[in-house]
């Protein structure tokens, strides 16, 4: 016997899956301030984790902090 489908509760999970990515984005967002004082480790997971949500780079940070 197939398994019945609970559409609210597939609702309510798509909306909590959307406010996490939100929330990540807005903290990515507030991290990036403190970029040049992170070891490159940070760095490399900063970027690594902007490319995956899809945030733009900006190079002159890059340039300014070298």
């Amino acid at each position: 016997m197939a398994k019945k489908i609970n559409v609210d509760k597939l609702l309510e999970e798509n909306k909590a899956f959307r406010l996490l990515v939100e929330y990540t984005i807005k903290d990515l967002t507030d991290l990036a301030w403190d970029y040049d004082r992170m070891s490159t480790s940070g760095q490399q997971t900063y970027d690594r984790l902007s490319r995956m949500y899809a945030m733009k780079f900006e190079e002159k940070r890059n340039a300014i902090s070298q």
